[in-house]
Formats: C-alpha cells, structure tokens, sequence
C-alpha cells in the first residue's frame, strides 16, 4: 500500500452483513459536512455563507437471489463499514438508515443509505 493511494470502497457491511456492489460505484456524499459559499458585498470584504450537506452512501447494489427489498428497506439505526482492501483506510457510519432503492430489472439497483452521524476514518 502506497502514500499517494486514493481511498476507493471495495467492501461494504451493514451491521455485518457484506452488500455485493458494482465495482467504482459505492460514493460517500457529505464528508466535509458542509459548503461554504461567497456573499458579495456592495463595498468591502466579502462574506461566507456556510451550509450543511447531507451525508448519504450511494451504491450500486448487485440485485442477486438473496437480495430482499424489504430487508433493505428496514435498515435502520445500522453501522455501515466501508473498506479499501489496498489502502491503509476504512469508514465507519454509525446510525444509517435505508435511504431509497432505485429501479429493479437491470444489472444493478441504486442504493441509498442515510448516515445520521458524522463519519469516523479509521
């Protein structure tokens, strides 16, 4: 494992049960918390406006035989783990939620987990 290695999720548990995804998919919204936006001013120093973005897992779920639409739909309150087996990091999401699940009938389903918690990199 390298220095310059980027973080990229190649394994997922929820409260430890592996999710089988598509490759590249797994994307984690709102690590920075927030956005900071310029306000101009008429004269002198600008200012910043900062909001809050939401924190949200998104992936594509590989929708195979043991993959149940209700059972994701009752993930709640769950401990998501997000690891890159060739890097030196993992992601912890505490208290997540089933966000929404995307269309079925294709090769992979979009899901969306709600995170509640800040995420802890470990």
């Amino acid at each position: 494992m390298s220095e310059q290695s980027l973080f990229k999720v190649d394994s997922i548990t929820v409260d430890g049960v592996a999710i089988a995804f598509v490759e590249g998919t797994a994307i984690i919204n709102g690590a920075g918390d927030y956005t900071s936006t310029v306000v101009p001013s008429g004269n002198g120093p600008d200012f910043e406006q900062h909001t809050r973005v939401p924190r949200t897992i998104e992936l594509d779920i590989q929708f195979g035989r043991n993959v149940n639409p209700e059972d994701l739909k009752k993930i709640n309150g769950a401990r998501v783990v997000m690891k890159d087996s060739r890097g030196p990091r993992r992601c912890l999401a505490n208290s997540c939620s089933f966000g929404s699940l995307g269309a079925l009938g294709g090769t992979s389903t979009k899901l969306t987990l709600n995170v509640l918690e800040k995420y802890q990199w470990l």
